[in-house]
This record gives C-alpha cells, sequence and structure tokens, in this order.
C-alpha cells in the first residue's frame, strides 16, 4: 500500500483526506475520524519501508512511539488518539493541530522579537518536563517539531518517533539519530550517560535559531571552531538571554542545567540552583570539568612516564663518555683553556699557573656530574640502546595520543543527512488551512 488517500480504515472509522508529510521512516495523512468527525493526523510507515525486511521491528518501534506518546498529556504536546495494524502496517492517530512549524516563522536575517521566542520555548520546555517525569528522552527537540496553532499563541511539541526511555545518569544504548545543530555531543553515541540535560541542549539550541535566524554550529565541531554567542549575532539581544542559551548549550551535559526547569529559571532571570563547574573556563588537571580537560589529565601522567624513560635512557648515554677524572685527563683540559679575567658577570675565578703533579687541582672549570640512575654492571650498550628505542617508543605514542586528543573527530557529519532522520511529518503547507 502507497497511497491511501481517499481510502479507508478500521472498517471506515478513518476516511484519508490527503497527505501531508514524510520523512525517512513515516508518512502522515490528515484524516477524520467518522465517529465523532473530529480532524485527525494518522502516522504509517513510508513506502520504502513498507514490506521491508525490517517491517517486523519497524512495527514494534510505532507501537513503542504510540506508547511513549500516550503516556504525555500535556497541554503542549500533541494528543495520542489511537494505535492500531491493519493489512500488516502500523497506524498511530494523533490531534490534527493548525499552525506553522517554528522555522516557517523565521526568514534570513529575520529571527523572531526576543519576547516572543522565549514564550515559545518556555511552553515546550513545560511539556518537556512532562516527558522528562514520565521517563522519556524526546532526543529530536528542533523547530520543525514544534507548531504554533493557528489563530493562538500556543506551541505544540510533535514528533516523539525516536524518544526513548532514560534513568537519569544510567548508560543506555540509543539509536545515535541526529539533527546537525540541535543534538548534543553526547547523542552522537549509541552508548552513553543519558539525562535531562540532552534535552536541555536541544530547546537552547532552538532558542538560538529562533532569536538569530541561524542554526547553530554542530556539537561536533564546537571545539575546532569558533562558535558565536546570540548576542554576538544580534547585539541588541540581553546578555541574560545570551548567557542563558550558551549555558544550555555547555558541550559537557554536567556542564549545562540539569532539567529544564533550572535552565527556564535562568530565562525568566530568576535566581537558579544552577551553578556552572566551570565559570572561569581554565583547566584544572587536578578536578577537570570538560572532555578536553579530561584528556588533558589523562594524557599528563602518559607525559610524565615518557619524561622519567627519556631521562633514564640520556642518563644512560651519558655513562659512555665518563667525565675526565685522571690528573693526565685534567691537566690536558687546563692547559688548553686561555688566561680569563675577572667580569661582574663572573662569579668564580680561574687560574692560569701550571698544573704541579701530586698537587691538589686549583680552580679547575669541571662540570658537575648530574646525579644519575645507578647502571648495573651488566647493562652493556645494546642494552642501553634498547631501552632508548623503547622510550623513544613511548614518547611517539604519548605524542600521537596527544593529537587524537586535540584533533578528535567523533563523527563525521558528512555520513548524517538531514533528510535521511527528520521525521518531519509536517510539511510547508500542512497548516495553511485553505481546506
Amino acid at each position: 500500500m502507497t497511497e491511501l488517500a481517499g481510502k479507508s480504515l478500521q472498517n471506515g472509522k478513518y476516511i484519508i483526506e490527503r497527505e501531508l508529510g514524510q520523512g525517512g521512516f513515516g508518512i502522515t495523512y490528515k484524516a477524520t475520524d467518522k465517529s465523532s468527525s473530529i480532524e485527525v493526523v494518522i502516522k504509517t510507515l513510508n513506502s520504502r519501508w513498507q514490506n521491508n525486511s525490517d517491517q517486523t521491528k519497524l512495527n514494534f518501534e510505532f507501537e513503542n512511539e504510540a506508547r511513549r506518546l500516550s503516556k504525555c498529556s500535556h497541554a503542549n504536546i500533541v494528543e495520542y488518539r489511537d494505535f492500531f495494524v491493519e493489512n500488516g502496517l502500523p497506524y498511530i492517530v494523533m490531534e490534527y493541530i493548525r499552525g506553522v512549524t517554528l522555522d516557517k516563522l523565521i526568514q534570513p536575517h529575520q529571527p523572531l522579537p526576543e519576547a516572543t521566542a522565549i514564550n515559545y520555548i518556555r511552553q515546550v520546555g513545560e511539556a518537556l518536563t512532562v516527558v522528562h517525569q514520565n521517563g522519556l528522552l524526546h532526543r529530536d527537540i528542533k523547530p520543525q517539531n514544534m507548531i504554533l496553532r493557528q489563530g493562538t499563541q500556543q506551541v505544540m511539541l510533535i514528533d516523539f518517533g525516536i524518544a526513548r526511555e532514560f534513568s537519569q545518569g544510567v548508560t543506555k544504548t540509543h539509536t545515535n539519530l541526529i539533527t546537525n545543530g540541535y543534538a548534543p555531543l553526547e547523542q552522537y553515541f549509541p552508548k552513553a550517560k543519558r539525562t535531562a540535560a540532552s534535552d536541555v541542549y536541544a530547546l537552547a539550541a532552538t532558542l538560538y535559531t529562533l532569536l538569530t535566524a541561524e542554526i547553530p554550529l554542530a556539537a561536533t565541531l564546537r571545539e575546532r571552531l569558533p562558535f558565536a554567542s546570540p548576542k554576538k549575532l544580534v547585539p541588541q539581544l540581553s546578555d541574560r538571554i545570551s548567557e542563558a542559551v550558551m549555558c544550555g548549550m555547555a558541550l559537557e551535559p554536567e556542564d549545562r542545567p540539569s532539567c529544564v526547569s533550572q535552565w527556564l529559571a535562568l530565562l525568566e532571570g530568576a535566581q537558579s540552583q544552577f551553578v556552572s563547574k566551570n565559570p572561569s573556563g581554565r583547566v584544572d588537571l587536578a578536578n577537570p570539568t570538560t572532555r578536553k580537560d579530561r584528556s588533558l589529565a589523562k594524557l599528563t601522567p602518559i607525559v610524565a612516564v615518557a619524561s622519567v624513560l627519556l631521562g633514564f635512557v640520556l642518563s644512560i648515554a651519558s655513562t659512555q663518555s665518563p667525565i675526565p677524572t685522571t690528573q693526565n685527563q685534567l691537566s690536558n683540559t687546563n692547559s688548553s683553556s686561555t688566561p680569563q679575567t675577572n667580569s661582574s658577570s663572573q662569579t668564580t675565578s680561574e687560574t692560569t699557573e701550571p698544573f704541579i703533579p701530586n698537587q691538589p687541582v686549583q680552580n679547575v672549570s669541571q662540570p658537575t656530574p648530574k646525579p644519575s640512575v645507578s647502571i648495573s654492571p651488566e647493562l652493556d650498550n645494546q642494552q642501553a640502546e634498547k631501552q632508548k628505542q623503547e622510550a623513544q617508543k613511548r614518547i611517539e605514542r604519548a605524542r600521537r595520543n596527544s593529537e587524537r586528543i586535540e584533533n578528535k573527530q567523533y563523527y563525521d557529519d558528512d555520513n548524517y543527512d538531514d533528510d535521511d532522520y527528520d521525521d518531519d511529518d509536517y510539511d510547508d503547507d500542512d497548516y495553511d488551512d485553505d481546506d
């Protein structure tokens, strides 16, 4: 079944009117519930995934999406109505919301007014609080998944297609489906600690877009490229709001407010319980707070060990050219020197008196040997050379580790095509309401 327009489902209960839009996995239709004469949205698998070898798994995922949505009841969350399977295909029935998605409200260089943007984000934030209280992460917060209801200032959160269960701070494996610019860094990893701070990042990134008309830099690029604050792009924005956005978009989850309500308090200018763990931005290797700081902290012992090994090898090498100690060697050294005069820069004086055998040596310029590790008499040149090579290998490994830390790339952003993963079930013309 590739086209449902004009057909009925559930023995005539639902009459399909027209297609609304489709994404990577799903397709949505506007329909009418004949039992109540209410307009609804019906979502099912698109033709690409129908009769697919993975269809059983996808049917199960659709059922899970319906179950998750049904758990979340809030004035700013799309209402779940029904779920059923017909002719082998899963269907989710939801309320139909007349309106436009927030991304359609923004034009290039024409962001929303600050107060309007904050009003919209506050509503979605309150909806997200309910989602989190039900043990779910939405994981796809972005302007395309927020609808401004026609004729009102009410914003609705939609699309629970990649929502997943979570326990605060517990490591879980989730599908790493992302939208660059809105997905936090930890969402690029299938296995990571899951917290509400992931949705805080995406909500803050959405506010960034509403305030600047710009999509934020992808999280994977922010450690290597400069990332402008909202106020830098739009100077008339208030400092408080710009700082709140950047706080919510901190790369490390622990550097963000741990829940949506804490972050919303920053927007309101209220006293928040959240305190940044690294307000100065300085690197403290004894108590690292960021991913880069922790990487440096891990690297420091490696460099220290490599330095000790290098010193050990150099001390071995120095035993191969011992400092002159016999009186003949001292005589040769002294006789080759030229007379010196005292100067203000000298701290010792030198003598030109001839060397007298069997007499104490006077004022001989001789480097003081540095303390070295005692070497076993059995350690020959071959062993010393072998240890030197081993030390050089360790130093090279430490250097490579350092480069990997400084130049790490979690994922190549080109591998993630927004069109593949954005289940934007509400298209440009979904809510023009000329029907």
